[in-house]
């Protein structure tokens, strides 16, 4: 790329000013407050761009240091380039509130799109980061810092052919280390639900086996009492009628008269059976009201106590009162017979149904005990599954393998290259440094961090070490030999401003020489005549421009 022509409409104290440019070395110069360093900030600012940040955010202080003040509105420039031999046409409008940028090929007429990515591919795909840190060197600043560090460790990892921009090794294992983290927050996700999920079901299966006991139980308890009525219903159900007690009464003995309930048939000890099966289900009926069962089965236990409890003391009561009334009443046993015979008939037919209720209730008991253990054995087909990863996370994981793997291939791979490209690297800083310091330094290497180190009379020095200047010249070396493969695709042009300063003049004689035999565009901005002083002894040609 080759800068032809910057047209200044307003930037800074610059107006209305065209300066043209040349192939080769071209000098500015200029007294103090000339406008030198406004013009270098100029052509990186047409670039790049120069748009207006927030607060304190970085850019803010370059964008008000060069704001015109009378006419912020006219904040703007124009720029010709030329890449490949092909002419270009770029305008921006600085102004924060209309900022614009036109993109023309002059060859054709092209409009091209500064947003869409045109002028970055015609760049070669360089960043401002990377050309300010490599091709462009402001005023004191030779010397880098670790955005350079990590700029050369960046592109030593390159694994692009050619040294191509377009790919970055460190941007995609820092997207691959965002993926890892990604899938491992969900994997920990699908965790943290599987266990909560176990713990549910381990809690519900606790509790379901705690009513499959207490079912057992009163199921057990329930058959008893079932045993137990059985036992007293059949005497309940046979008992003898008021004439055929009579006829047993004339013809049996004393003792067995006394044995006789009280003439109505019933068997006195049939009174204390259903007396005691009475007490027996009502601790049953209380139970299953207390355990929340279906309340159809509550009322049928609370039928068959009431019949129980009703036989029971009725019958007490009769018996009691047989001695006393037998006398009076033998005359209307005869008038009362029907009658009795007929409550004993209702009585039993209540009793029948009550025994229905009660099988009923036994069966509901044994029915919601299947049920729960039915569940409970599908809690602990669900209690293994939850026991091991599920799908999602089974996916999850041969995912995040799969990033892994891919993360550790492209590492390997890119020191594998690094290596090759940090020797070609170290050659040309090693050229470069042994050309400015005529041969008295002649191995200058980078590790794989990116930092230089430069060994002389077989032993290693640290830059630290060594003279303002000479670490000046050291690390313009570094930074030439590191712009090389950073614009390999389309070589940038060089911005110098004062960059020389700290050299002597034997150093600077060999820098003019490396420059000129470069080829590539290099603007120097000086406020002093040694420069084209020297140029004019080597006999190197330049370009002279006056602000």
């Amino acid at each position: 790329m080759q800068i032809d022509r910057a047209a200044i409409f307003r930037f800074g104290k610059l107006a209305d000013r065209t300066v043209d440019f040349a192939p080769g070395i071209n000098i500015v110069y200029g007294k103090n407050e000339a406008g030198k360093t406004t013009l270098h900030a100029f052509l990186t600012a047409m670039l790049f761009g120069l748009e207006k940040g927030r607060g304190r955010a970085k850019g803010t202080e370059g964008y008000l240091r060069y704001e015109p003040w009378h006419a912020p509105s006219y904040y703007s420039g124009a720029l010709q380039f030329s890449v490949g031999g092909r002419p270009f046409y770029l305008e921006r409008n600085f102004y924060h509130k209309e900022p614009r940028a036109r993109l023309c090929n002059l060859a054709d007429g092209e409009e091209l799109s500064v947003a869409y990515g045109d002028l970055g591919m015609l760049l070669g795909g360089v960043t401002r980061e990377a050309y300010e840190n490599t091709c462009d060197i402001p005023q004191c600043r030779a010397v880098t810092g670790a955005e350079l560090t990590g700029l050369l460790a960046e592109y030593l990892s390159d694994m692009s052919d050619g040294g191509n921009a377009g790919i970055r090794v460190t941007r995609a294992v820092e997207k691959l280390e965002q993926k890892k983290r990604s899938l491992q927050s969900q994997i920990k996700s699908e965790q943290e639900k599987r266990e909560q999920q176990l713990q549910q079901l381990t809690v519900e299966r606790r509790m379901l086996e705690e009513d499959c006991g207490r079912l057992r139980e009163q199921i057990e308890k329930a058959a008893a009492d079932m045993r137990a009525y059985a036992r007293m219903h059949p005497q309940v159900r046979d008992g003898q009628r008021p004439e055929d007690a009579r006829t047993a009464e004339n013809a049996g003995t004393a003792s067995d008269r006394e044995r006789r309930a009280d003439g109505n048939g019933f068997p006195v000890r049939s009174l204390f059976l259903g007396l005691a099966a009475a007490v027996g289900l009502a601790g049953n009926a209380w139970w299953y009201h207390r355990a929340g069962y279906a309340p159809e089965l509550f009322a049928a236990a609370e039928g068959v106590l009431a019949i129980l409890l009703g036989i029971g003391v009725a019958g007490i009561l009769r018996h009691r009162s047989a001695g006393q009334a037998r006398a009076g009443e033998n005359g209307k046993e005869t008038a009362e017979a029907p009658e009795s015979a007929a409550a004993e008939d209702a009585v039993r037919i209540r009793l029948a149904e009550s025994e229905k209720q009660s099988r009923r209730l036994l069966a509901g008991l044994e029915e919601t005990l299947a049920e729960k253990e039915t569940r409970r054995c599908n809690l602990a087909e669900q209690l293994e599954v939850c026991s091991g990863a599920g799908a999602r996370e089974r996916e999850l994981q041969l995912e995040l393998d799969a990033v892994e793997m891919a993360k550790n291939e492209i590492i390997r791979l890119s020191r594998e290259y690094g290596d090759e490209r940090r020797d070609e690297i170290n050659s040309v800083v090693s050229r470069y440094v042994s050309a400015i310091t005529e041969g008295k330094y002649d191995l200058a290497e980078v590790d794989e961090t990116g930092k230089l180190r430069v060994q002389t009379e077989g032993r290693e020095v640290l830059p630290e070490a060594l003279s303002r200047g000479t670490l000046e010249q050291f690390y313009f070396a570094f930074r030439m030999a590191v712009g090389s493969i950073v614009t390999q695709e389309e070589p940038l042009p060089l911005l110098l401003d004062e960059t020389f300063a700290m050299y002597d003049d034997d150093r600077l004689r060999q820098t003019l020489r490396l420059l000129a035999a470069n080829g590539t565009q290099t603007i120097l901005f000086t406020c002093q005549r040694r420069e084209q002083k020297l140029l004019e002894e080597l006999g190197i040609a330049y370009h002279m421009i006056e602000l």
